[in-house]
């Protein structure tokens, strides 16, 4: 028996190991001779206006093939169900939006970065409250040998503010209160600005010593007030954001930008121009089998909030009589354990192949 099966190219041959692990199972248990047919530009499929489909879906709907292997979500979105089926699933995976990574703040700002701005203002505020208590102190006070410079150094409020900004900034200053209730405000005055000072210090250590990185966009929310395109090379995502009962989902469909060009869409994103529906393994995938920081993957990184969760699975004809052999496969090899390393292995596998091509050409043009 002959069997023919579609791959998509990128994510089957080199985005996810266990697909290419089911099929040689497949192989080994049912003796079965494979014909593989690769599909790049059509990828998954979409429908066509005579009502029929372009890629995996098509080939299946077809009968130009029997399985379809790729990181295919299960899914009736735009009546694809009615021209495929699905075997059991094997894995699962999620649709996110891929953000340019914020650069870390510069160390200038070190300075500021101990205390939130809400922080720093509650302290203004309280130096300008406690600036004016003092004064209001001074002036009540009752009268005694020493009113005199008392009324000069804090019953002026400039002066009572510059003392009080010398507390803070533990720097001397050339007049001392005279009055006993003076006393009594310094000396509190005095615990604050000291527990103040050795927070502010001891966090200024830890801000010196980690670069911080500025807060980014994480939510659906946030991106939907940001303003910023949305690009996909296919128009898949889309027309789940039609269907998607979160309004600022739906909001982000008029920003959608179909951009054929994965390498274009990530220089769009990298430059912070947008953002990019990517899923989390295709991220996962490009982290693990990175050789060097210039490949970028360190330059984006994928917002905190996914908009959804698919489980995978293999595509199969409607009404294949192979769908019971390949759910009893399947259901095997998830509980095994073995998805997992075969993915991992295609990691590294894919890695060695990365390093040997560059060694290759590297001894070319030496």
């Amino acid at each position: 028996m002959e069997t023919k099966y579609c791959s998509k190219q990128r994510i089957g041959l080199t985005g996810n190991g266990c697909f290419h692990g089911i099929m040689g199972r497949q192989r080994s248990v049912h003796h079965e001779a494979i014909e593989t047919v690769i599909t790049v530009r059509e990828k998954w499929g979409y429908p066509l206006p005579n009502g029929s489909w372009t890629g995996l879906v098509g080939m299946l709907g077809r009968a130009d093939a029997e399985l379809a292997i790729s990181n295919l979500f299960v899914s009736s979105l735009e009546g694809r169900d009615e021209y495929q089926g699905y075997t059991n699933f094997f894995d699962t995976d999620y649709s996110c939006f891929l953000i340019r990574t914020e650069p870390p703040m510069p160390r200038w700002q070190s300075p500021g970065l101990p205390y939130t701005l809400s922080t720093w203002l509650a302290i203004l505020g309280s130096l300008l409250a406690i600036g004016i208590i003092l004064n209001l102190v001074a002036l009540a006070a009752t009268e005694g040998p020493d009113e005199g410079k008392e009324t000069v150094n804090l019953k002026w409020f400039p002066a009572a503010m510059l003392f009080t900004i010398s507390l803070h900034l533990q720097e001397p200053y050339s007049a001392l209160p005279r009055r006993q209730a003076t006393r009594i405000m310094v000396a509190f005055m005095l615990m604050y600005t000291f527990i103040l000072a050795k927070s502010y210090s001891c966090n200024l250590t830890a801000f010196l010593t980690v670069a911080r990185q500025p807060t980014g966009i994480d939510t659906i929310k946030e991106l939907f007030e940001s303003s910023l395109p949305l690009f996909e090379n296919t128009n898949y995502v889309k027309a789940s954001l039609v269907q998607s009962p979160n309004v600022y989902l739906r909001g982000l469909v008029e920003r959608h930008t179909l951009v054929t060009d994965l390498r274009e869409i990530m220089k769009l994103v990298r430059k912070g121009k947008g953002v990019a529906v990517v899923n989390r393994s295709t991220k996962e995938f490009n982290i693990n089998t990175q050789l060097h920081h210039s490949e970028g993957a360190h330059e984006t990184r994928m917002m905190k909030e996914c908009f959804s969760a698919y489980t995978v699975a293999v595509g199969i004809r409607s009404h294949s009589p192979l769908k019971y052999l390949f759910d009893k496969a399947i259901s095997k090899i998830f509980e095994s354990g073995l998805v997992t390393y075969w993915k991992l292995d295609s990691y590294t596998q894919f890695k060695k192949d990365k390093k040997r091509k560059l060694g290759s050409q590297k001894y070319n043009e030496g």
